[in-house]
């Protein structure tokens, strides 16, 4: 059924994602995992490991680390019968003239902006109260951290981590699997494979 998804990974971000699937009017079957969690707040049943996937279900990765998210989505996306869905909670504002690549596993949190020609691409984390200003373009499997601005016509790349309260100044690049810490104001282009804090953000790795 189209309303029906299962979710790999539950924990805390697990929790925030199935929050916002409850109030679009998604029903979840289950989780995947390691082991059974004893801790259960959702009351769904435990469906074994993800390479135990067997149906037709829509699937959700609901794991917040980037690299471990993109493993997952990389190997599941070779089986033809998986088909993934995106979580938008519905107190979030999406311009409809921007591009959420469809069926990703993309999820966009409780009161987020994407506003106009921005551009998300598949498995990103777009988390509570994130701003994405006009014509930003997120990369594969990045996580905006709640709260953080990305302003206008910024470039952030694959694998970036953004920190909560973060600001990237507009049209500023960000590089692949790059880290900005929390609260950090980025005025100038981050290199690939760096990370950066502080106000004004500094290389520290």
């Amino acid at each position: 059924m189209k309303n029906k998804f299962s979710i790999i990974g539950y924990s805390g971000h697990s929790f925030v994602i199935l929050d916002s699937a409850l109030k679009s009017k998604l029903n979840c079957n289950g989780y995947y995992e390691r082991n059974k969690k004893e801790f259960n707040p959702f009351d769904i049943d435990y469906l074994g490991l993800e390479n135990n996937i067997v149906t037709n279900d829509r699937i959700f990765i609901s794991i917040g680390d980037n690299k471990i998210r993109r493993n997952i989505y990389e190997d599941l996306i070779k089986k033809d019968f998986i088909t993934f869905l995106n979580i938008i909670d519905p107190t979030s504002s999406v311009s409809k003239f921007a591009f959420i690549k469809p069926e990703s596993s993309i999820s966009i949190g409780v009161n987020s902006v994407i506003n106009s020609l921005a551009k998300i691409e598949a498995g990103s984390i777009i988390n509570t109260g994130a701003i994405i200003e006009h014509e930003v373009k997120i990369g594969k499997f990045s996580h905006v951290g709640p709260n953080a601005i990305i302003c206008g016509d910024a470039n952030i790349g694959e694998n970036v981590f953004v920190g909560a309260n973060a600001i990237v100044k507009q049209g500023v690049v960000i590089g692949d699997n790059s880290i900005i810490g929390a609260g950090s104001v980025v005025l100038n282009n981050i290199p690939a494979n760096s990370t950066y804090v502080g106000n004004p953000a500094i290389k520290i790795k």
